[in-house]
Formats: structure tokens, sequence, C-alpha cells
């Protein structure tokens, strides 16, 4: 089960503190020799334009589902560029920890902005709807359910896919802009194990969360 705090501290630090590189989980290089990366770099070479274009990637899902994107669209993941980086010959590229459904999701996310550069979102946050926020094809994309919602954002984390994860984290704290604690965890069924003291401690470190 995902918890809602989990996704919360992200949305949270993305958006109303400085910004920094929390989210990259690169894959670790391949164990191949220096010069062996450097043969197989030459035998993948590309040769012409329209072969660059047209070489695919498949990536696999936890549950062994196959999705095929083109290795440029693809290259907006940082995690499989670096796996990609280390293997040059790589054909297939497994996603552990992402489902197929949510994958899935991803693929389209990253097949549609492979030539529409998402747009950086203005921060903080200047409205609740979606729609002033960020262009209307993202803002219907993260109009889901918090049951998917909340596996894109950690698969987007692990998978290190900086525009995506700031879309989703904008979904995100829109729907915790202006509630107060208590309707925060009545929506997210969150159950409140903090003594009057202790929240008043945690309301008090955390006053600049009022200005988002």
């Amino acid at each position: 089960m995902i918890k809602p705090l989990t996704i919360f501290s992200l949305a949270l630090i993305h958006f109303f503190r400085e910004k920094k590189s929390l989210f990259s989980q690169k894959q670790k290089m391949s164990s191949l020799s220096e010069d062996i990366k450097e043969d197989c770099k030459e035998e993948c070479k590309v040769t012409s334009l329209d072969e660059s274009e047209d070489e695919m990637i498949i990536l696999i899902s936890e549950d062994l589902q196959n999705f095929s994107i083109s290795k440029k669209a693809v290259m907006i993941s940082e995690f499989i560029k670096t796996t990609i980086d280390g293997d040059p010959c790589a054909k297939e590229v497994n996603v552990p920890g992402v489902t197929a459904d949510i994958l899935a999701k991803i693929v389209e996310y990253m097949k549609f902005h492979f030539n529409n550069p998402a747009k950086p979102i203005e921060k903080p946050l200047k409205s609740k709807e979606m729609k002033d926020i960020a262009c209307e094809w993202d803002a219907n994309f993260v109009d889901m359910d918090q049951e998917v919602l909340f596996p894109v954002i950690l698969a987007t984390n692990k998978m290190d896919i900086s525009p995506l994860l700031e879309l989703t984290c904008a979904k995100v704290a829109t729907m915790l802009k202006d509630k107060t604690p208590e309707e925060i965890r009545k929506k997210f069924n969150i159950t409140n194990d903090f003594t009057p003291e202790e929240e008043r401690l945690v309301h008090s470190e955390n006053k600049w969360t009022e200005e988002m």
C-alpha cells in the first residue's frame, strides 16, 4: 500500500522549497569493461538519420509486459538514458517495480512529449485548477484517481522523468492547496496519530506551507 505522506513529501519538497536533485535514482553502469563498451558503441553506431528515427526500445514492466517506444522519445527518462549509455546495444530495458498499467501511462506521456516538450510549471502554484497551470493535454493526463496517480508519481521518480514528476507533484499540490489538516486526512484517509502538542509543533515548523 502506498502511503499518502510519501507522495505529499515529494510534492511539498518539489514545489515549495528550493529544488534539489533529490529524485535522481540512476541505474548502475554495466559491468562491461571499457574496451568492450567502446567496441559495442562502434558496432551500434547509427549510419543514417532515418535509421536513428526508426530505432525502437522495448520497456519491460515488472509483470513482464512489453512496451515499444522510439529510442529518442524514451531518453526523457534519465534512468533509461543511463542504462542505454552503459549498454548502447541494448534493445530491451527492464523497469523494475513498475507494473504494466502504470508503465503504459508513462509511455503515453513520453510519446506525446517527444515532439512537444513540456513547459516548466510556475511555482508556487497560481491556481488549484490544473488547466490554469499546465497545457490542456497535461491537465487531462493527470485527471486520474489517486489510486493511479500515486503509483505514477513513484514510478516517475524511479525512472527520473523530471517534467512528468513536476506535473504529477503539481496535481497533488493542487489537491492539498487551501485545505486544513483535517480535510487532508479525510480526503486521503490518513489516521491522525499526533498529540495536540505534536500537531502545534509540526504546524509551527512548517508555516512556509501556508504560502503555497
